[in-house]
């Protein structure tokens, strides 16, 4: 979806996909955390089942940030400040915090998951009402943040 659809929207309209469908922005709801090495489809049935039968509007990474190949200009959204990056911004916004969990990759071995659910804590998005937990649980290793990974790709 990111090099067939995300990147090609993003390149022609010079924006990140959520501006293009959305040009005047929208008050967001729901911020979701998720790998990006899940399986699209599981992805989507997941986040269904998070919310059925409700419109909620999503922030969702791939769709909110301009993706490109270009890993500089990806940094340069984020900025060097994770305190202001748009995770963090996206987060002091919302509602409540979505976490996607899938069978293909721990989540929280990726330091931006990580990262997020600090600051979902942070913001008190982790009591029961605004915290919804959805997708495979595989994983049941112990987390060590100090061996996450901390890629942009």
């Amino acid at each position: 979806i990111n090099t067939t659809i995300l990147q090609i929207v993003c390149k022609q309209h010079s924006l990140p996909y959520a501006r293009v469908v959305n040009p005047e922005g929208l008050k967001v709801d729901v911020f979701v955390s998720h790998a990006w090495q899940e399986h699209f489809g599981c992805f989507v049935r997941s986040v269904n089942a998070a919310f059925p039968n409700t419109i909620v509007s999503l922030w969702i990474c791939a769709t909110a940030i301009y993706q490109t190949q270009d890993k500089s200009v990806i940094a340069r959204s984020i900025g060097g400040d994770p305190r202001q990056a748009p995770f963090a911004v996206a987060l002091q916004s919302v509602r409540r915090f979505c976490v996607v969990r899938n069978e293909a990759a721990d989540m929280y071995k990726r330091i931006w998951c990580c990262w997020e659910a600090f600051l979902a804590c942070e913001f008190g998005l982790l009591n029961p009402g605004e915290l919804t937990v959805v997708g495979a649980n595989r994983f049941h290793d112990e987390v060590h943040i100090e061996t996450a990974d901390a890629t942009n790709d």
